[in-house]
């Protein structure tokens, strides 16, 4: 006896196997446990997305809110608009959502630029330079 095995992939894969000298019929549905969670090490190619607040700044903090795929040291640098690095900050960041109050009480007003440097077990990421001003 032979039988013609298809499968449908849908968000549950079914399958039927059909004898060919018969007209028996048995559906087989197996389920999927897959997750989406990343995985630590899955994510060097996933980019670091800061945005700051408020912006612009009219105290003395302003906060770096960002998210990791991976626990990762963190390194903020932050420039002037000559390119000057003029204030580093770190911490450890873990997966997830992170927010990061860094002081600019040292900062005059005027525009500064940032970057969020993560180092996890996937590697060194980066993100652009993103743009925040200061006023007083």
């Amino acid at each position: 006896m032979t039988a013609t095995n298809s499968c449908t992939n849908t968000p549950t894969k079914t399958c039927t196997n059909t004898p060919t000298n018969s007209t028996v019929a048995n559906t087989n549905t197996p389920t999927s446990t897959e997750t989406s969670t990343p995985k630590p090490g899955g994510c060097a190619h996933a980019p670091i997305e800061p945005f700051s607040y408020p912006n612009p700044a009219t105290g003395s903090t302003m906060n770096i809110h960002f998210a990791l795929c991976e626990p990762s040291s963190i390194k903020i640098f932050v420039y002037n608009t000559s390119g000057s690095l003029v204030g580093t900050d770190s911490f450890t960041g873990i997966m997830g959502s992170n927010v990061l109050s860094i002081d600019i009480s040292k900062y005059s007003y005027g525009i500064y630029y940032f970057v969020v440097q993560g180092t996890g077990v996937s590697g060194v990421r980066k993100s652009k330079a993103y743009k925040f001003a200061v006023v007083r």
